[in-house]
């Protein structure tokens, strides 16, 4: 078949909001291996102030501005806002 032949819906591959839910368990094991690295850097930083108390708990309070940053843009930011921000503009011939 020739390109031109699709329609634009059949050319253009996008993860929907339906499409996404075909995979939870890829969401909770990235989730679970972030936790993972945060409570590694956590202890890292605990040992590397020499048990300085004061030092972890203002990482704490940085990765919870970090995590209630993340949750905030992921609810009130759509994809097009997302691309005003993109370092390279995407064209259609990229797109998946």
């Amino acid at each position: 078949m020739i390109f031109d032949e699709f329609s634009p819906s059949r050319t253009r591959r996008t993860l929907t909001a339906g499409a996404a839910h075909c995979v939870p368990w890829v969401g909770r094991s990235l989730t679970g291996v972030l936790a993972i690295i945060v409570c590694i850097g956590v202890l890292v930083v605990y040992s590397a102030s020499g048990q300085n108390w004061k030092m972890v708990e203002h990482h704490l309070v940085n990765i919870g501005i970090a995590v209630a940053a993340l949750l905030a843009l992921a609810r009130l930011a759509s994809p097009q806002y997302l691309r005003l921000f993109a370092p390279l503009p995407m064209s259609s011939a990229y797109c998946c």
